[in-house]
């Protein structure tokens, strides 16, 4: 049951998919909606841009008191190789740490500098690659169709809208017995679903009375059945 029914469903609604692409009176290119203007403005409640940064001199301000200055809480390599004993040794001055600030400075000024790098890199290679199409004109896809459409342009038969209308019409001719078919299928398919759970518990008590109600209900189906698998294999071997 569940196969047939799938079977109908998808039958009806490819006819109804192809009748509607191939109706001779509907619009074959609809028109693209006009573009918006880029400069209008947006409608609603302007946005706020970001407070401004501070200046140096707050930030010299509101810096904490509790960093430590370089000449009273570092010291260099040198000392410290002393006092282990060790010969200081000259490193160049890449390698050379101060104090704890100046790492964390570096430290930050090479993430920075890496980050804003491949942003660089990023911007730099797409902006070439819109420069390289900047002669191309983007439309819409109806347009390309439109403009784009060899066989309409250049194939296209002084009569084609007639061979397209006659053949529509001789098509629906032709498939009238099946489209009937399927509404009858269609139609007894849903009395079924309707009816079939209608008053169960009496159909259980009710005798022959009931069971008679439910197998001419069944045989009404079958018999849809069975004139609609007729009408389909009419209709593949006269096609």
């Amino acid at each position: 049951m569940r196969g047939q029914v799938q079977r109908l469903v998808m039958r009806a609604h490819g006819m109804n998919v192809y009748f509607s692409l191939t109706d001779p009176t509907r619009e074959r290119f609809p028109v693209t909606p006009a573009p918006s203007r880029t400069g209008s403005p947006t409608v609603g409640t302007p946005n706020v841009s970001r407070p401004s940064s501070p200046s140096r001199a707050e930030e010299s301000s509101n810096a904490s008191p509790g960093l430590p200055c370089r000449s009273t809480a570092c010291c260099s390599q040198d000392e410290v190789e002393r006092h282990r004993g060790r010969p200081a040794t000259r490193r160049h001055p890449h390698f050379e740490v101060d104090c704890p600030s100046h790492s964390i400075k570096s430290y930050f000024h090479n993430t920075l500098f890496r980050r804003h790098h491949h942003r660089h890199s990023h911007i730099s290679l797409l902006s070439g690659h819109n420069h390289d199409h900047l002669h191309e004109h983007v439309v819409g896809v109806f347009e390309s169709q439109r403009y784009l459409d060899l066989e309409s342009q250049h194939f296209a038969h002084p009569l084609a809208a007639y061979y397209t209308e006659r053949s529509t019409a001789l098509l629906h001719q032709s498939c009238e017995p099946l489209l009937r078919a399927c509404a009858l299928c269609l139609d007894q398919l849903d009395l079924w679903l309707r009816t079939s759970r209608h008053n169960r518990w009496v159909f259980l008590w009710g005798g022959n009375r009931c069971s008679r109600i439910q197998q001419e209900r069944l045989n009404e189906l079958s018999r849809a059945c069975d004139e609609l698998t007729r009408t389909v294999e009419v209709f593949r071997l006269a096609s």
